[in-house]
């Protein structure tokens, strides 16, 4: 059976609790790796969701490119997610709702 000559993945790592205040953790010493997916959309998805669940602080997705042959690795970012990147986004989409909502009740009440 033939083998693939690259084997290409994307990494979830996560930067947890009070360490992501330490610059130590931002050379990388901290980051642990929560998973692995093969489909770009499903890991972004997944680090999405991640950064949401308590005690986490910061999420990235790296895609990982392995060249069987040679042994030769190449890591690229895709994407970064903060708690506050999301939060922010959350916070104005329930503001926007807040409006509608406040719109339609005065447009009923008149």
């Amino acid at each position: 059976m033939l083998m693939p000559a690259v084997n290409s993945y994307f990494a979830i790592y996560t930067l947890e609790g009070a360490r992501a205040a330490d610059t130590a953790s931002r050379r990388g010493l901290f980051w642990d790796l929560h998973a692995t997916a093969t489909d770009r959309t499903l890991a972004i998805s997944h680090a999405r969701m991640l950064v949401l669940q308590p005690g986490v602080r910061e999420v990235q997705v790296k895609q990982v490119t392995e060249d069987m042959a040679s042994g030769q690795v190449s890591v690229r970012d895709v994407k970064r997610c903060r708690r506050g990147q999301v939060a922010h986004r959350g916070a104005a989409a329930l503001a926007v709702c807040a409006g509608i909502c406040a719109l339609m009740l005065m447009r009923a009440w008149l």
